[in-house]
């Protein structure tokens, strides 16, 4: 009877006991829990590899120059959208506003009838050079017919330059081949007068650098140019009206000053935001694969990320021909973000004034590091130290999780 009392006595002994180490071991974890989750906690970098993808709203910011010229009604296209062109190269022919169609169409008329009165004075010709002025203007006036029907008003005011250019041509071939008569000088000094008249309203505009044409304009082709950036004028306010914006590139038209752009089809930049409290944002001198919505994918280097206005103003650069972004000012870019390199847990990484920072541990305390986020996965992320800061050697590196909430 007492063997089985004492038996009963060391087990009530021995749970006892369990009980006081469990209850030790949970307040145990529970202070270092506490300590990490609101003190902060010690952690050792490890090298890592992240990749992932992310989708931005972006702008399309190129090297470009426009044409700005005196108020114009109307204008005759001398090359076609999009053609390359050499500084120097006449691009346009502008009429300034209040300039009157009636003396061209008459001219027109003037013409027709030199025409006929030329050919009448040569009689029958096999004129080869002639023929072929004569096949052109034919082609010329078929394509512009279909250009018509198709409503496409690029090509139309295109295809019309060049048939009143071959129609010139043909006047001017035929003028000296044709022995005057008194209906052909009269003739010839009706068209004398209304050319004045025309070339009075006329200016001809070139380009003033090589690159290609664009007929298209917007509001943002000074302000949203090559030319700003790294100067800090191309604002997170800037990108956002830009998105905003509901009218988008228009073909130059009547009374406007703005006459064509000359872009250089190698060097042109998207720029997007994100929120200071983001740590992933453009590293400069980074490669980016880019895929743009529709257009197709280009290989960027990283310009710059700044704090401004309380956003990130996030630019890419890139050196491939952009094609048909040459009239596009907005577009949906996906970055793969894709590093190799020191990894440290995400929640580590802190900000001030926008600017993301780790604190490193050394023996005399703990210091400030500034850093880029090369790429994050939501928990890890892989992070260079910014020049000049000066940082324990080796592969592993001790810093700190700040206690939960600290800014």
């Amino acid at each position: 009877m007492e063997l089985i009392q004492f038996r009963k006595k060391r087990r009530h002994v021995k749970k006892g006991v369990l009980v006081i180490i469990l209850a030790f071991l949970l307040v145990v974890a529970a202070v270092l829990a506490f300590i990490l989750i609101f003190g902060g906690a010690e952690a050792v970098s490890k090298t890592g590899k992240l990749t992932g993808t992310k989708t931005y709203s972006a702008v399309v910011i190129r090297s470009e120059k426009v044409a700005v010229v005196k108020d114009f009604d109307t204008a005759d296209y001398l090359v076609r959208n999009g053609q390359q062109v050499r500084k120097g190269d006449n691009v346009m022919n502008v009429y300034n506003l209040g300039y009157s169609r009636e003396n061209t169409e008459k001219l027109l008329a003037v013409r027709e009838q030199i025409l006929d009165a030329q050919l009448r004075s040569d009689g029958e010709t096999r004129d080869p050079e002639l023929k072929s002025l004569n096949d052109g203007i034919v082609s010329a006036k078929d394509m512009l017919s279909k250009a018509v029907m198709a409503g496409n008003a690029s090509a139309v005011q295109t295809i019309s330059g060049n048939l009143r250019k071959l129609l010139s041509d043909r006047s001017d071939y035929l003028r000296d081949k044709s022995q005057q008569n008194e209906t052909l000088r009269g003739l010839y000094q009706q068209e004398a007068d209304l050319l004045q008249a025309v070339e009075s309203q006329r200016v001809t505009v070139a380009a003033e650098r090589d690159g290609v044409v664009s007929f298209y304009i917007d509001d943002f082709a000074s302000t949203l140019n090559a030319d700003k950036i790294g100067q800090d004028l191309i604002t997170a306010e800037l990108i956002s009206k830009a998105f905003d914006k509901s009218e988008r590139f228009k073909w130059t038209g009547s009374s406007t000053s703005s006459a064509f752009r000359i872009v250089n089809p190698n060097e042109w930049y998207c720029a997007f935001l994100t929120g200071t409290s983001e740590p992933l944002r453009v590293a400069p001198g980074k490669q980016y694969s880019v895929e743009i919505a529709g257009y197709g994918s280009f290989i960027g280097t990283g310009v710059t990320s700044f704090v401004n206005d309380k956003n990130v103003v996030n630019i890419i650069r890139f050196s491939q021909n952009l094609g048909a972004l040459i009239d596009v000012r907005t577009c949906e870019i996906s970055i793969a973000y894709e590093a190799e390199g020191m990894m440290v847990e995400k929640r580590a990484i802190q900000f001030k004034d926008g600017e993301p920072y780790i604190e490193i541990v050394t023996d005399n305390g703990r210091a400030n590091v500034y850093v880029d986020v090369l790429a994050e996965d939501g928990k890890n992320a892989v992070i260079r130290i910014r020049e000049g800061a000066e940082i324990p050697t080796g592969t592993e590196v001790r810093y700190w999780i700040p206690k939960r909430g600290r800014k």
